[in-house]
């Protein structure tokens, strides 16, 4: 679901391309279009974490570090959600496709491995979390501003 939401692009050969276009508000409605786009990604994120951090509380699944799992996984897949808004500006969307399901699995594995490098110790992935809240932001706006410089026409 990150990777679908995140690159899915409007263009007026696609559908829902010309749709915006026409609508009022123009850019503006697709803007908040992909902003709610992006809080239902993160939302859909924080739910898993939820999911998986109760599953180990209630021992369905004991996860080796407990809950600092979920929390290393959920940053670095915040990271992830950094790095498939920077693929919206690659322009071939058979490559965007291609690398995104490899983008997505490299920052959740980072997450795994690196709970075990610190031995579950939540303060880097809570680090993580918070610079990956900024880089969002950034990273948003870098990718509506390219859409409409490069794509809006």
């Amino acid at each position: 679901m990150l990777m679908i939401t995140g690159l899915m692009n409007y263009d007026k050969h696609n559908p829902g391309g010309k749709y915006f276009r026409s609508v009022n508000g123009g850019f503006d409605t697709y803007r908040k279009m992909k902003n709610a786009s992006l809080i239902v990604r993160i939302s859909a994120l924080i739910s898993v974490m939820i999911f998986g951090a109760l599953t180990d509380i209630f021992g369905i699944i004991k996860l080796t570090n407990g809950i600092g799992d979920v929390v290393y996984i959920g940053a670095f897949l915040l990271i992830s959600v950094v790095l498939v808004n920077f693929m919206g500006l690659i322009k071939n969307p058979a490559v965007r496709g291609f690398l995104s399901p490899f983008v997505v699995f490299a920052a959740g594995l980072f997450g795994v491995i690196l709970t075990s490098v610190f031995d579950g110790n939540i303060g880097i992935a809570l680090a993580v979390a918070a610079v990956s809240i900024l880089l969002i932001i950034i990273s948003q706006k870098i990718m509506l501003n390219d859409y409409k410089k490069n794509h809006w026409k």
